[in-house]
C-alpha cells in the first residue's frame, strides 16, 4: 500500500514540473499569433502586416514579407476611385448624377465625382439630398429678395404700396398753380368762357402794359414841340 502511494506521488510532481510544450502538445515554440501589432498605415493579412497602397490605387497582391508592400494597380480614371490609402482590393465605384443634377467635378482616381442640382432646384447642404427640390415662386404681391441656389431655396418680400400722387408731389416739392376762369362776350354777344393763367403779381394789367407806352409816346412829342418853340423864340 505505501509503495502504491510512493508510485502516485512521483507521477504527481512529474505532471507538476512538466513543460507548456508538453501540456500543449508539444506546439508551444512554434505557434505564430498576432501578438505583433501593425502600424497605422499598414493592414493585417495572413498574418502579416502588409503596408498600404496609396491613394488612387488598390491592392493587387498582397504582400509576402512582413512589413513591406504588395502590388498596387491604379484605379481607371473616371470609372473607379480610392480616396486615401488603403489595403483594399478594389476601387470604388464613381459618382452619377441624376436627372435633376449636373455634374461640376470630373471624377479622378483619387476623387469622387461631385453633382449640385440643376438652375430651378435646390438640396440643403445639411440635409441627405437623394432628390432635389423645385425651387419656390414669389406669390401676389411679393417679389424675389434673394434668388434660388443650388442649395438655397428663394426667398421672397412683400412689395409696399405705391404711395398717393398728391403725397408725392408735396414730398417733391412741385405745387400746382390753380387756372384762372374769366367770361366775356363775343362780337356776337354770346358769353364766351375762357381759362388763363392768374393776373400778374405785380398788380398790372394788359391794358397797363398798353397804355403807358402811348402816354409816354405823347409827352415826348409835347416837350418836343416845345423845345422848337424856344429856339424859335430865341432867333
Amino acid at each position: 500500500m505505501i509503495l502504491i502511494w510512493s508510485l502516485l506521488l512521483s507521477m504527481m510532481i512529474k505532471i507538476l514540473h512538466a513543460s507548456p510544450a508538453h501540456l500543449h502538445g508539444g506546439d508551444a515554440h512554434n505557434r505564430t499569433s498576432r501578438d505583433e501589432e501593425c502600424y497605422e498605415d499598414e493592414y493585417w493579412h495572413m498574418g502579416k502586416c502588409c503596408r498600404t497602397c496609396p491613394a488612387g490605387t488598390r491592392v493587387f497582391t498582397h504582400c509576402t514579407v512582413n512589413h513591406a508592400r504588395g502590388v498596387c494597380r491604379s484605379c481607371t480614371s473616371g470609372e473607379y476611385f480610392t480616396a486615401a490609402p488603403s489595403g483594399m482590393e478594389s476601387c470604388l465605384p464613381c459618382l452619377l448624377c441624376k436627372d435633376d443634377k449636373v455634374l461640376v467635378q470630373e471624377c479622378t482616381p483619387t476623387a469622387n465625382a461631385q453633382c449640385e442640382c440643376k438652375p430651378g432646384y435646390y438640396c440643403r447642404p445639411d440635409e441627405p439630398c437623394e432628390m432635389c427640390n423645385r425651387c419656390s415662386r414669389c406669390g401676389e404681391g411679393q417679389r424675389i429678395k434673394k434668388p434660388c441656389t443650388s442649395t438655397t431655396d428663394t426667398v421672397c418680400e412683400d412689395v409696399s404700396p405705391p404711395e398717393p400722387t398728391s403725397t408725392k408731389a408735396n414730398v417733391m416739392g412741385v405745387q400746382t398753380v390753380p387756372m384762372q376762369t374769366s367770361s366775356f362776350k363775343d362780337t356776337t354777344g354770346h358769353r364766351t368762357m375762357s381759362t388763363d393763367p392768374p393776373d400778374d403779381p405785380s398788380g398790372y394789367t394788359l391794358d397797363a402794359y398798353i397804355v403807358v407806352p402811348v402816354v409816354a409816346t405823347i409827352l415826348a412829342i409835347i416837350i418836343l414841340i416845345i423845345i422848337l418853340i424856344v429856339c424859335h423864340n430865341s432867333k
